[in-house]
């Protein structure tokens, strides 16, 4: 039963999910977000991610993009520095949200390059998706996916992103490490997440249901059409990425200088 409780940048879910018995009948879908960034964006939550729950399984995995449109003439990452450089009082990012993932990759993409730019926070990736397009803004920072439908229409220019590798999702965007920005590696995932508490006999069984379900003939399109790509992982697979990805977050945070308002 998928019981969908928004609200509170996902604060309602996540106290039901701390408040349930511990015995894997409730399950916490979330992003990223809310277990690697908002403990070091926001000043008080009212869950510890580490200690309140288990990492059971990745869902989905995605990249964070570098986007321009027709306020630059930019074509890839090294012009767009170019024109950054020489274009100060115009070089601005749009970004769906403040103290985000795409905010925090965007502050730490301008640290590498050595460039001035400033934050344009919208209510979600399509109103900063539109004034790109209308070229109110240099730039936008986002998933890989809020882009891929205005990159073939040849509306924006995705530039770099941040996956390992390249994307099969768009194989002719280079990533961020291949042109040698090695610090900018790091995308973001959807997870499965337990109460603590719960046994580890239980959590096994739930990722194992997870990653069959994942395998299945009809999922690597299901996935494609939202954007996400499949990374099949054991429990403790996924736990050794939570870690990672905390610390790696917490890190990031902390050197652009973003301190959490709430």
């Amino acid at each position: 039963i998928h019981d969908n409780r928004n609200g509170g940048e996902g604060q309602i879910a996540i106290d039901a999910v701390k408040a349930a018995l511990p015995d894997g009948n409730t399950l916490l879908m979330t992003p990223i977000a809310n277990i690697c960034i908002y403990p070091h964006t926001y000043k008080k939550l009212g869950y510890d991610a580490a200690k309140d729950f288990i990492p059971v399984a990745m869902v989905g995995a995605f990249n964070i993009a570098l986007v321009t449109g027709p306020g630059t003439p930019a074509t890839n990452v090294a012009s767009f520095i170019e024109w950054a450089k020489a274009n100060p009082k115009k070089a601005s990012f749009g970004t769906p949200g403040a103290g985000n993932i795409p905010h925090i990759y965007g502050l730490m993409f301008a640290r590498a390059a050595g460039i001035p730019l400033v934050n344009v926070p919208y209510k979600g990736s399509p109103p900063a998706v539109n004034d790109l397009m209308g070229g109110h803004i240099a730039a936008a920072v986002s998933t890989l996916g809020d882009f891929l439908s205005q990159d073939k229409a040849g509306r924006v220019r995705i530039l770099a992103h941040s996956g390992r590798e390249r994307s099969s999702l768009a194989p002719n965007v280079p990533t961020f490490t291949e042109l040698g920005y090695k610090g900018l590696q790091g995308g973001g995932w959807f997870g499965l997440f337990a109460p603590a508490g719960t046994p580890a006999e239980m959590v096994a069984r739930v990722n194992r249901i997870v990653v069959q379900g994942q395998q299945a003939p009809d999922m690597s399109s299901r996935m494609r059409s939202l954007a996400l790509e499949t990374q099949l992982t054991s429990a403790a697979e996924f736990a050794a990425i939570v870690r990672a990805d905390y610390e790696r977050w917490g890190e990031a945070i902390r050197a652009a200088g973003f301190a959490g308002t709430q």
